[in-house]
Parts: structure tokens; C-alpha cells; sequence
């Protein structure tokens, strides 16, 4: 399990579990459709890479789905706010609320994949900045 100075281990459950599930349902939506697209790899793809520095943990999600959307990204932290056809639009919001809690970083963004990144930087230990 995570220990406790690396935050709320049910938490960062729920947020792993959301980006991946993220992941899945854009990759099941991308890799399903019907018509062959030109430039579409042949197999979907999901990267996850976890790197602990002396002050912070870094984590990234990746995949070689259609992406983040280009217009309207920022909304894609807000409750209810979906590009699926299933889903409850809670995912990322559920994650950049996590996030904050954890007084992390969150970023959406392209990766070198051709699909969506997301990056999450998490400060090892709460206990010091609370005592600031």
C-alpha cells in the first residue's frame, strides 16, 4: 500500500482508477470505430510512469487515443463536464479535486503517443507543508 506520508492511500486509488479508466474509454470509443483511419495504430496503448524525486512524486498517464480536445480542455476538471458517450463526467474532476487536496500539480495535455498526457506532481510529504 502507499504510506501515509505520500497522502490518502483510498484517495490516490481513486485517482489512478479514474485515469485509467479515462484511458479505456477513449482508447474502447477510438479502437471501435468502424471506418479505418489512415494515421490509427493497430493497437491501443496505455503507458503509466511513476518517478519519486527527493521532494515529489511524478506521475503520467498516457495513451495513443484521439487526445484531450483541443478547444475547450479547461473544462475538462469540471463536475459533470463529459467528451464521452458514457460517462458521468466526474473522472477528471474527481482527480483534480484529489489533486488539489494533495497540493499537487495537475496538467492535461498531447503525448508523444498521438494521445492524450496527463501529469500529476504530488509533494512526498504533507506533514512539513502543513506545519508552514
Amino acid at each position: 500500500g502507499i504510506n501515509a506520508e505520500y497522502g490518502d492511500a483510498q484517495q490516490i486509488s481513486q485517482l489512478l482508477t479514474n485515469l485509467l479508466q479515462n484511458a479505456i474509454n477513449a482508447l474502447e470509443a477510438y479502437y471501435s470505430l468502424e471506418t479505418f483511419v489512415a494515421d490509427q495504430p493497430s493497437s491501443a496503448q496505455i503507458s503509466l510512469t511513476l518517478t519519486v524525486g527527493n521532494e515529489n512524486v511524478l506521475l503520467v498517464v498516457e495513451d495513443n487515443g484521439p487526445g484531450f480536445p483541443k478547444e475547450g480542455r479547461e473544462r475538462l476538471t469540471e463536475p459533470y463536464f463529459t467528451t464521452h458517450t458514457k460517462g458521468t463526467g466526474l473522472g477528471l474532476a474527481i482527480v483534480a479535486k484529489i489533486v488539489e487536496d494533495h497540493r499537487g500539480k495537475l496538467e492535461l495535455g498531447d503525448c508523444s503517443l498521438g494521445g492524450a498526457k496527463v501529469t500529476i506532481e504530488l509533494p512526498i510529504s504533507l506533514e512539513n507543508d502543513l506545519e508552514k
